[in-house]
């Protein structure tokens, strides 16, 4: 925000010093031009200093995931990514009707449709519904994506997904 004013400022100076050179302070339709100017850069600005702050605080907000049922598995719920103090991205799993037996859980490159088998960041395992994990990565780099996220019925059988959900949108 205050590198938005001290450049605001600079291209104030630079108009005023191009009316000036032009003659403008002796004339009442250039300094009028001029303030047209400083008045849509002034607007210019502040629209982009509203939406970045909009885009920020979405973000630290976190987003909610849909976690889709898969294979018949009658498990579904959702994913809430928060964002940590320090940066990283809090994610935590809920699905409800999960069995009690550890799931293992995952955010990988790609789509539901078409995921890399290759987890980009492991999450623990849900059990007995729920999983808490703190993901060393941004939102902006998860936002950046493709990624979803998805829960796999058991170690042993680690290759049936029981549910997943794409990481499409990062607001709350």
């Amino acid at each position: 925000m205050q590198m938005s004013r001290w450049w605001l400022l600079a291209v104030m100076v630079v108009v005023s010093i191009g009316a000036s050179a032009c003659g403008g302070s002796s004339s009442g339709g250039a300094e009028a031009t001029v303030t047209e100017a400083v008045g849509s850069v002034t607007a210019a600005v502040a629209s982009v200093t509203e939406n970045a702050g909009s885009v920020v605080q979405s973000l630290s907000g976190g987003a909610e995931v849909v976690l889709q049922e898969q294979n018949g598995s009658g498990e579904s719920g959702t994913a809430t990514l928060s964002l940590n103090d320090d940066g990283s991205v809090h994610v935590s799993l809920q699905l409800p009707g999960a069995p009690a037996e550890a799931q293992p859980a995952h955010i990988h490159k790609g789509t539901c449709a078409n995921l890399d088998p290759n987890p980009a960041f492991p999450l623990t395992n849900v059990v007995n519904g729920s999983s808490e994990t703190d993901v060393q990565v941004s939102l902006d780099d998860l936002a950046a994506g493709p990624y979803a996220i998805n829960v796999h019925k058991s170690e042993a059988e680690a290759d049936i997904y029981v549910a997943c959900g794409d990481i499409t949108n990062l607001s709350p």
